[in-house]
């Protein structure tokens, strides 16, 4: 990456890491669409869509005929969370939007605009009211390219209804049916090193597809530990070259009682507290701990990282003068997945 480059990503970085301390409110989920029902009910208006499904996207084409203007356009939007449950809840959101506001103000509904900006992108949406006679077209819009609030990380069904004029006729009716992709780093290699300090192993057990995985952790503290540095590292492999997009060495000691000294570091110890003891504080007292069925699952990661190959690095050293406590070096690879 050049210089400006890599600025521009540490910055990113940094805004989304600084912001886990709050809430997970940084990261995006990506829709997958599974079903789409649509319903016309006036001659002079006729609106189709079709939905082409790859592995991890969905690629729409939307193609409205208007015979003759429309007047006051609105679209009722409504989305319900957790649909897989069978129970249909009341509407997470419910809202009536106003088209001819929303061409002049796209920022009035921050939900709409991510789907409207996507729709601008890729075809010729109309630029004012009432909606003139021409034929809309919408090419090749790709669901990996919206990110969508931390809310959906469940089933959705998302209703869109049309209206015009004053009587508010109904114009069409869509139904949405959708899952989310999220992104998930999946282990191919793990290694481990000890030192006079600590013996440590890891072990990776796969259970059929690639993302399905735990791992076990063995850490054995031989002697009581204090004044400890941990150095963490990610790098990303692009255009055949590694770029290390983070690196940072920190007081763990001081970590153990604030984990807010490095967001990275809280979110995988966060996740291992699930699965095994984390000492409290230093000193580190000789112990053998061992942390079972360990997955990734939990970890919600930034969507801005790239679906790529990945090396994560993490040191534990000692003293003044850096003595090695453990070495360890994890290798895989970022993947989009279904939720």
């Amino acid at each position: 990456m050049t210089s400006t480059v890599r600025k521009l990503f540490f910055l990113c970085l940094t805004l989304n890491v600084v912001s886990v301390a709050v809430s997970f409110a940084a990261f995006k989920a990506t829709p997958f669409l599974t079903k789409v029902d649509v319903k016309n009910y006036l001659d002079s208006f006729n609106i189709t869509i079709h939905v082409e499904s790859t592995s991890n996207e969905n690629r729409i084409n939307v193609e409205m005929i208007t015979s003759q203007n429309i007047p006051q356009p609105r679209v009722i939007v409504s989305l319900w969370l957790d649909v897989g449950t069978g129970v249909l809840q009341k509407p997470f959101y419910n809202q009536t939007i106003d088209i001819c506001t929303l061409i002049k103000n796209p920022n009035t509904h921050r939900l709409v605009q991510i789907v409207y900006r996507e729709l601008r992108r890729h075809g010729n949406l109309p630029t004012g009211c009432p909606i003139p006679i021409t034929v809309y077209k919408f090419r090749g819009i790709s669901t990996s390219q919206m990110r969508l609030p931390t809310f959906f990380t469940l089933d959705f069904m998302l209703d869109i209804i049309g209206l015009a004029g004053t009587t508010k006729i109904r114009t069409f009716e869509s139904r949405w049916y959708g899952v989310v992709h999220r992104l998930m780093p999946i282990l191919t290699k793990a290694k481990v090193e000890g030192s006079k300090y600590v013996n440590t192993s890891v072990a990776i057990f796969r259970h059929g597809s690639l993302h399905n995985f735990t791992m076990e952790l063995v850490v054995h503290v031989l002697s009581t530990l204090d004044d400890l540095r941990m150095n963490v590292g990610y790098y990303v492999r692009l255009r055949d070259s590694d770029n290390w997009i983070y690196n940072k060495t920190y007081d763990f000691c001081a970590f153990l009682e604030r984990p807010s000294i490095d967001r990275f570091s809280a979110i995988v110890v966060e996740d291992l507290k699930h699965h095994g003891k984390v000492p409290p504080r230093c000193p580190v007292k000789p112990e053998r701990i061992v942390y079972k069925n360990v997955t990734l699952n939990r970890i919600k990661l930034p969507s801005f990282l790239p679906e790529t190959s990945f090396g994560f690095t993490v040191s534990c050293l000692r003293g003044p003068r850096y003595e090695p406590v453990f070495r360890s070096y994890w290798y895989g690879r970022m993947r989009r997945v279904m939720v």
